[in-house]
């Protein structure tokens, strides 16, 4: 990859983590219609923070942070988002299964996660970062 398109790479990571966290809250505010306290938007966080971790790696998988993705046509990039969004959503809910040592079980959340959060990184790639 050329040193000239890392800075764009950066800036779609950081992005991605950005629209990840800002879904989740309003992943909360969806499932308990008001704002999420911060204690519960915190509970949440700790262990989604984890799984933001996994879900970038299969974002890398997918290759949306090669230099030829970063460049899919909208309908390509949402086809290959909302792929990389179930494959998320799968290690999700096996992560909180597997490892129930967060004291929550967002089975609803997980649902809306999927549908807010597609729609703000698709948004965030398409609109306010187009290639």
């Amino acid at each position: 990859m050329p040193a000239t398109l890392r800075p764009r790479t950066l800036i779609l990571f950081f992005g991605d983590l950005f629209f990840f966290t800002l879904s989740l809250w309003v992943s909360l505010f969806v499932r308990v219609l008001e704002p999420p306290s911060h204690s519960m938007f915190i509970a949440h966080l700790v262990p989604f923070s984890l799984l933001f971790i996994a879900w970038i790696g299969v974002f890398f998988v997918a290759g949306l942070y090669e230099t030829r993705s970063i460049t899919f046509a909208p309908r390509v990039l949402s086809a290959t988002l909302l792929s990389t969004q179930a494959v998320n959503v799968i290690i999700a809910a096996l992560f909180f299964f597997f490892i129930p040592i967060f004291g929550i079980a967002p089975k609803t959340l997980l649902f809306i996660y999927l549908l807010v959060s597609f729609i703000s990184v698709l948004l965030w790639r398409v609109l306010l970062f187009p290639a």
